[in-house]
């Protein structure tokens, strides 16, 4: 999954990652990129870019 994360000068960047603006069937606008980010972290392969602010509102 190394082929979806882009190093940039301000950290990685995930390009699988859903839009913050595309909506989920219940309305909620952030959840499915929340919940792809979540699936990454717990199979380690969150960015140490995404890690710092992952649990940050």
């Amino acid at each position: 999954m190394e082929d979806n994360i882009i190093e940039g000068p301000t950290g990685a960047t995930l390009l699988g990652l859903p839009s913050p603006y595309e909506a989920h069937p219940c309305g909620l606008l952030h959840l499915p990129r929340f919940l792809a980010k979540i699936r990454k972290h717990l199979r380690g392969e969150l960015p140490t870019s995404y890690r710092r602010n992952f649990t940050k509102g």
